[in-house]
């Protein structure tokens, strides 16, 4: 029995990423759904250790337990827009949300973001 060789291997992770998204579009509203919640965690973790906080400690100030600040960090959910304006309050920011038009045919990790949650101190 012969196998047949795999034709990723030997490509980068973006290439690959490029053409399972361009053979199904929903592979890439999927995939650009995991980068906006991983993006987000990561801002807010910056943030939190920006403000020299726990998770702990940043859960008391949202009234909230620490297991689900762990999971938003984790970018294992997608936090609601009240809770997110809980927690950005919490590390005295102000949360804004802005929207911009997305270019058709764009859709790939390797293009610039179009919509975004942005902090700003208070």
């Amino acid at each position: 029995m012969t196998r047949q060789r795999n034709r990723h291997i030997g490509t980068s992770l973006d290439d690959w990423l490029k053409d399972e998204s361009a053979k199904d579009a929903s592979f890439a509203a999927g995939l650009d759904e995991q980068f906006d919640k991983y993006r987000l965690a990561q801002k807010l973790k910056a943030m939190r250790q920006g403000a020299g906080l726990s998770q702990e400690q940043l859960a008391e100030r949202v009234r909230t337990k620490q297991p689900s600040i762990a999971r938003i960090e984790k970018a294992q959910t997608l936090p609601k827009l009240d809770f997110l304006q809980r927690v950005a309050h919490g590390l005295g920011w102000k949360m804004e949300v802005r929207f911009s038009r997305i270019q058709a045919g764009r859709r790939t990790r390797s293009t610039k973001r179009r919509t975004r949650v942005r902090g700003t101190r208070r």
